[in-house]
């Protein structure tokens, strides 16, 4: 387990962190990242931040880690040593349109890395017992910041509006990340959200906080599961929030995969095919999970992805109430498989998830009173039979640790 707040180990980011996503580069993907300067497999990571005095995130933070070096770390090696772990050290990820994205989820295309995460503009909304959410996929993207990780000569007044603020007046006034023995070769490599000159106004619902702007543009293109509208229209828009994307082991050419697991109103899992840039709905499909499992009505938690044998591993939660956790809530986990189907794209054939074909419940019982919340997978190793059939994983997962905390833990799991 990596908890990253311990200067000497990991280094400290200076607002409370938690839910953090991961998700492998190999060493082309860090080489073009990096400008040349590290030719090694790494992990880029999101982690959600609250801003001072507040229980529940407000801005996304980003960084560049060494995938060796947290192996070995999570291996009992060298425990303490934290001598070039971050290739680009933790800032703030850097969102010029709409208050903040959270819970983000990564997903890589063929000449880009794709973001999800969902926006909360009101209380209320078009779809009952859920607040007014817009749920953005965007693409990621880097600048040069020569002033990066300077101290900054003033800091930014975290005013939230329906527990978000608006990230395009933060800049660099905000307090940075700090690490003894810092070895990193990289200071001015800076993350952002993609400016999307497609991105379109939209009109929060009635409900909205009196400071909340009447209408306004979030960044990134909005996730629907029609052909025939953008889901962006106040009147008819549908409320979604835990959207995850897919994972291909051959990446796609500018076009995410998103699944909603049991939306509301729904009996059946939503897979869309969009494209990035536009947001053109492609394919819409069901996923198809057997009333015997017990994932069925489970919410999604971590990326799809694609591994040999045509199949796709996930991990889904479902929340439970209980007196032993922090906020009386825990969640409970379930690592499912699914198998493929393909279907028609623009001039391709896109490989999808089709049914779900097993399930194993994780049992965490480490954390006796906090709650843990899975949002990003890489998988390490896996073993099959004779036959295909998947035996063995061995995973990287983050999580977020009762809204206090984020961490990275090895788990192997028996199929």
């Amino acid at each position: 387990m990596i908890l990253f707040n311990n200067n000497e180990f990991t280094g400290r980011i200076p607002y409370k962190s938690y839910n953090c996503s991961i998700v492998k580069l190999n060493k082309e993907e860090t080489l073009n990242i990096t400008n040349k300067n590290y030719n090694e497999d790494s992990i880029l990571i999101f982690f959600f931040f609250s801003s001072p005095g507040k229980r529940y995130g407000t801005m996304n933070w980003i960084g560049l880690m060494s995938y060796k070096k947290i192996i070995n770390i999570l291996d009992n090696e060298k425990k303490i040593y934290n001598n070039h772990l971050w290739l680009i050290k933790p800032h703030l990820l850097q969102n010029d349109k709409g208050p903040k994205c959270a819970d983000l989820r990564i997903f890589k295309m063929e000449k880009n890395i794709g973001v999800i995460g969902y926006t909360r503009l009101a209380p209320k909304s078009n779809t009952n017992n859920i607040s007014d959410y817009y749920v953005r996929a965007s693409i990621l993207d880097t600048q040069i910041n020569n002033e990066l990780y300077h101290t900054p000569k003033n800091l930014f007044n975290f005013n939230e509006i329906e527990g978000g603020c608006f990230p395009s007046k933060i800049g660099n006034d905000y307090k940075k990340f700090e690490i003894k023995n810092d070895g990193c070769k990289i200071n001015n490599i800076e993350f952002l959200i993609k400016d999307n000159i497609n991105s379109k106004l939209i009109t929060p619902h009635n409900s909205k906080n009196r400071h909340m702007p009447n209408k306004l543009k979030l960044n990134g293109v909005e996730v629907s599961f029609s052909k025939t509208s953008s889901n962006e229209e106040y009147e008819t828009h549908i409320s979604t929030k835990n959207i995850i994307p897919l994972q291909h082991i051959n990446y796609l050419d500018n076009i995410g995969c998103f699944i909603d697991l049991f939306p509301p109103n729904l009996d059946e899992s939503i897979i869309t095919i969009q494209n990035m840039e536009i947001g053109k709905v492609i394919h819409t499909d069901n996923i198809l999970i057997d009333d015997k499992f017990n994932c069925k009505k489970y919410k999604g938690s971590t990326p799809f992805i694609e591994i040999e044998n045509s199949l796709w591993i996930t991990i889904v939660h479902k929340r439970t109430y209980s007196k032993k956790h922090a906020y009386n809530i825990k969640y409970d986990y379930i690592l499912v498989v699914f198998d493929s189907k393909k279907v028609n794209g623009i001039n391709c054939e896109i490989k999808i998830p089709n049914k779900c074909i097993n399930e194993v419940p994780l049992s965490i019982t480490s954390l006796e009173k906090d709650f843990i919340y899975i949002t990003g997978i890489i998988i390490l190793d896996k073993i099959f039979d004779e036959n295909k059939n998947l035996l063995e994983l061995e995973i990287l997962t983050s999580y977020g640790i009762s809204d206090e905390k984020s961490a990275v833990s090895k788990i192997k799991i028996i199929i």
